[in-house]
Parts: C-alpha cells; structure tokens; sequence
C-alpha cells in the first residue's frame, strides 16, 4: 500500500474532503506543520473541505480552538462534531433528568436544553459520557455503570474514540466506558464516527456529491478507517496520530510495523499519509 507524504498527488481525484481534527489537524496542543498550507491549496483549488470530528463539544467551540492554532475558518467550509450531534438528539429528551459521567458536569452540548442535571446516577432518566478526567481509566466507571445497568439508565456516548492524543500521550476516552457498559448489556446511544449519521449530514453539507469523489482521512483505525469503509468512500489512514508508535521506530515511519498493523483488519484504508501536507 503506498505512502504518501502529501495530498497534491492525488487531490485532483477528489473533490471534497473530510479530515478528521485530533490526528490529523493538530495534535490536541499545536497544529501540525503543513496543514495550514495544505488546506490553503485544496481551497485554491476550489475543494470543498469538512471537518469531521468525534469530539463532545458543539461546532462553534470547535471553531474557537482551530483559530487559536492559527487555522482561520476561510479554510474551511464545514464543521460537524459528535457534540453537535449529541446536542440534536438530546433535544428529543428535554424534560427529563440526567447524569452527567466524567469530568465535565456542564458539557456545553447541554448548553441550552430543558435537561435536569442529577448528582446521583440512582435518579437518572438518562446519562450521557463525553469528557473523561486526564488520569482516569474505564475502572473508576464501573461502579456508576452498575447503578445505570440495575436501574435500566441508557447511556448517550457523545466521544466514540477509545482514546485520544493529546501532545503525544494517549488517554482514555468515553468510547471505551461505552464499551464497557454494551460489555454490560447496557444501552448506549452513539454520536460520531465511525457511525453512519455523521456521514449523511457531511454528504448533506457537500450538497450530496458522488462518493468516488470524496475522500476522508483520520488517524484512527477504529473510528475514521472503519467509518469511511462502511460508508463507501476512499480514507487514507494518517500514520501520524494514536497509532505513532506502533507503526514507527526512532520517530520514523517503519512500513513493516504498517502492515502489521493492517494485517487481518476487516477494514482497510485506501491509503497511508504521513501527516497531512500538501
């Protein structure tokens, strides 16, 4: 599977994009070097340029953060987030009580909605995990998923990815106590990649072009590989992103661990990036 150091190759095959930001965009702290001219030639080129992120908070926050790492919204023409998916679907359950699970008792996905927040999972109508503490693993969940689990507490997941990288370490995300409470034979209702929701409002947003002429890219195998191949579009797996060092020795690529780490995947991308740039 081939390499590539840059999207100019091949960008004339496509003409939407959709990146995913953590990963890809920027590493949680600082953008990466090239993407902001990378995304200034896509424009140049009259590319239509979504930003596709699995991140609880609503767009607008988002756009905020993007801008203070010096990518100005001219470079852009879309934003979806699972925040502001999260944030749609609650709207079908104002009036009720919920509990918030992690570090964050007021997302702002909750920004105004008629939602009761309660301190005790005991007296939830529903529950909804977006941010976790740093130092935090799904263990210190457990117990809160059991009082869920025994009062029939469906859990909104308003971060699918398992974990995320934030200036070079990984830490725990709500995907993963998701996945735990499904382990539990909870409910859990999904908002982001790698479901397909997200996708019909990207495609609804480009104006619902031909998939052969739209290409993601991401940087988890989980969430954007495995979102864009059961979509039907072409996805190039960043390298440089949660799986870094997996796939490279002494901070360089190695192709030998790539294909270890494709090897038996049932979902495989179309190609490889090492970081995004032009």
């Amino acid at each position: 599977m081939k390499i590539l150091s840059g999207l100019e190759p091949i960008a004339d095959q496509y003409d939407s994009f959709i990146f995913d930001i953590w990963g890809v965009i920027h590493n949680g702290v600082q953008a990466y070097p090239g993407v902001e001219r990378c995304l200034s030639e896509l424009k140049a080129a009259d590319k239509q340029i979504l930003m596709l992120s699995n991140t609880p908070s609503r767009a607008k926050y988002m756009i905020a953060q993007l801008q203070s790492m010096g990518i100005e919204e001219h470079l852009f023409d879309h934003i979806v987030t699972s925040g502001e998916s999260t944030y749609r679907a609650l709207k079908a359950h104002e009036g009720q009580k919920i509990h918030c699970l992690g570090r964050d008792n007021n997302p702002n996905c909750l920004h105004g909605l008629d939602l009761q927040r309660v301190p005790s999972p005991k007296d939830a109508d529903i529950a909804l995990v977006c941010e976790l503490a740093r130092d935090s693993s799904v263990e210190d969940y457990l117990e809160t998923l059991k009082i869920y689990l025994e009062n029939g507490t469906p859990l909104i997941c308003a971060n699918p990815d398992k974990v995320v990288d934030v200036g070079g370490t990984l830490y725990t995300c709500a995907g993963a106590v998701a996945d735990a409470y499904i382990a539990m034979d909870g409910t859990v209702s999904w908002h982001g990649k790698p479901h397909a929701a997200v996708y019909d409002w990207a495609f609804d947003l480009f104006g619902n072009p031909e998939k052969s002429r739209v290409l993601a890219v991401g940087d988890s195998i989980r969430t954007d590989v495995t979102g864009a191949v059961d979509y039907g579009i072409d996805v190039l797996w960043n390298a440089v992103g949660i799986h870094w060092d997996e796939v490279s020795d002494n901070n360089v690529l190695n192709e030998d661990k790539i294909k270890q780490a494709l090897n038996g995947l049932s979902h495989s991308p179309t190609g490889i990036l090492n970081g995004l740039n032009w």
